[in-house]
């Protein structure tokens, strides 16, 4: 894409043409002084920037520019321009973080989705830019009989966004997305654009891997692909007792027999003094005239039996169907700019159970809401081996992704509703470390460095080193405060 064709589609964008060092003001065109120092020569546009704010509508940063790349070379050249003048950078993906994570003020916002083409799907991979959303790269690679290993429950994301924090899924045997990725291309603090891969910069391939943009962007990766099947069955079973659920949930699990497990949470249509129905979510992939054998999957289960839900998917629709859920919801004026201050916690196997029930028993309606909800993952914990994906230990072969997605009951502020929601998800977090659990970065909770040297523990240290050496001038993602 040359530059005149992308700027023709950027209506109503104010181009900046230049940065004042004297001022710290970018300089807009036809507006340049003696002192304004040019931007580099772009394939895309760099413009004027409003406040933004992410899927969270909570926190709101106010950027002075926005590069809408036309290539990795344009990340890389802004990059170097903003380290000379110790600018703040942030890459932003689909905005899926809930509290500013991809956003940054009196800075550059990188919006990746500017480089967004598939390059290539094989029997067994795809080389893709990090900009493309998985559910269009599932749905490519769906037309040519293969699929991602594992995908998240929302697959309206990014690539490189969902790499930069770990990507944690419904297939709990295949264990997250970071855990399938051959290379990377990765444009780091310094501005340089590098490959990675296990074998080669190996330690700028797993710090940048779940290393939420610290050590660099990733603009393209090559991942992992698997034969696919045509048709899923679906089956949801219900349940009044939280002790009974994760135990019916934990034997699902054991068996191995089920591609897709989680759990569920949702609101009873009326609230009430026990407004929770426990649901774990299972599926079966399987051949278009194939019927999995319910009775023998279900076995020993001790689920409300009459509340069993069965439904028969073709493989994309059922892969796509929260996609379709959330469309529905901001169709509805239930999704934009209603505040979601989310909550997500790793939890070891052997205390997961305790902590969720617990929590539950201190929750009301109004911390899910009309269209929030809970879900509870789980990984097999041996197949986590990515050095920066900060995650429990554990005594059984299990460790869970606790999620509380809250939503505030209207678009708007809600500003007291929000503090208190942030006060929770402080507590939240804090009992989940004091029992050995980790954040997951999207999370709406205040972050500082002491909170992140005791999630990384010993690798805190090292994390800190390959930061100095990959981004020196400390210009990348500045609102997780992580050093």
């Amino acid at each position: 894409m040359n530059r005149r064709s992308f700027i023709t589609g950027v209506a109503g964008a104010t181009f900046v043409a230049g940065f004042d060092p004297i001022t710290r003001r970018w300089v807009e065109a036809d507006a340049e002084t003696a002192a304004t120092e040019p931007i580099p020569a772009l394939d895309g546009a760099l413009v004027r920037a409003d406040s933004r704010t992410d899927e969270g509508f909570i926190v709101q940063r106010h950027p002075w520019v926005v590069l809408r790349p036309g290539s990795v070379d344009d990340i890389a050249r802004m990059v170097r321009f903003c380290r000379r003048h110790s600018i703040p950078v942030a890459a932003h993906g689909a905005g899926h973080s809930m509290f500013g994570q991809s956003l940054v003020d009196s800075g550059v916002i990188v919006e990746t989705q500017g480089i967004a083409t598939i390059h290539a799907i094989h029997a067994d991979h795809a080389d893709v830019d990090a900009g493309v959303l998985w559910k269009d790269l599932i749905t490519a690679a769906f037309a040519q009989g293969v699929t991602p290993p594992v995908y998240t429950g929302y697959t309206a994301l990014t690539v490189g966004g969902t790499l930069s924090v770990g990507g944690v899924g419904v297939t709990p045997r295949k264990g997250v997305q970071v855990q399938w990725v051959r290379r990377l291309q990765v444009v780091t603090g310094e501005g340089h654009v590098v490959w990675c891969s296990p074998s080669s910069n190996s330690e700028l391939f797993e710090g940048a891997l779940a290393g939420v943009g610290q050590l660099g962007i990733i603009t393209r990766a090559v991942v992992d692909l698997e034969p696919a099947r045509p048709r899923v069955t679906q089956w949801t079973l219900e349940y009044a007792d939280p002790t009974v659920f994760f135990r019916d949930f934990e034997t699902v699990l054991d068996r191995g027999e089920l591609e897709v497990s989680y759990g569920q949470v949702i609101t009873t249509p009326t609230g009430g003094p026990a407004p929770w129905i426990f649901q774990v979510q299972l599926a079966k992939y399987h051949g278009q005239d194939e019927v999995p054998d319910a009775g023998h999957l279900l076995r020993g289960l001790s689920d409300t039996r009459d509340h069993l839900k069965t439904v028969e998917w073709a493989y994309l629709d059922f892969v796509l169907r929260i996609d379709a859920k959330i469309e529905g919801l901001k169709a509805l004026g239930r999704w934009t700019g209603v505040p979601h201050p989310w909550v997500d916690v790793f939890l070891p196997g052997q205390k997961a159970a305790g902590f969720f029930t617990d929590t539950f028993s201190r929750l009301a309606y109004d911390d899910l809401g009309a269209v929030g909800y809970s879900v509870v993952f789980a990984v097999k914990r041996s197949l986590l081996t990515r050095q920066y994906f900060a995650v429990p230990e554990s005594t059984t072969d299990w460790i869970f992704l606790f999620d509380l997605l809250t939503a505030a009951p209207a678009a708007g502020p809600n500003t007291e509703f929000v503090a208190a929601k942030l006060a929770r998800n402080r507590g939240i977090y804090e009992r989940a470390r004091d029992i050995g659990g980790t954040l997951y970065p999207i999370s709406a909770v205040e972050m500082r460095p002491p909170d992140w040297a005791h999630q990384y523990g010993p690798r805190y240290q090292d994390f800190a080193a390959l930061k100095k050496k990959h981004d020196p001038a400390s210009i990348l993602t500045p609102s997780l405060h992580m050093f």
